[in-house]
């Protein structure tokens, strides 16, 4: 897809972080999205459970000698669950909308 749709779903998000109160460090990055959207991917043809089961130590490494599946050189597991949480395509809710969500 066009660099210009993610730039907007990028600020979709980081504005419905601001619209509902989420707190977050720094704003998102076009690279975090980018990193976040092929882990998804990659989750999907590799199902191994909740999220936690792709970071960290992998059963993979003792198999194959260290050839490691872990996420955690690419994006925190926080990071990706704050991005996960804040995924927005229209982030700008009016109040009633935003009353109902919480």
């Amino acid at each position: 897809m066009l660099l210009y749709f993610w730039r907007q779903v990028l600020h979709e998000i980081n504005v419905y972080a601001v619209a509902y109160e989420i707190n977050i460090s720094q704003p998102l990055t076009i690279n975090e999205l980018m990193k976040f959207l092929g882990i998804m991917i990659f989750m999907t043809l590799n199902k191994k459970g909740e999220y936690a089961n792709y970071w960290g130590a992998q059963p993979e490494d003792v198999i194959f000698g260290g050839n490691t599946t872990s996420f955690d050189g690419i994006l925190s597991l926080n990071r990706f669950k704050l991005l996960r949480r804040c995924l927005s395509f229209n982030a700008t809710p009016t109040t009633l909308e935003k009353r109902r969500c919480s």
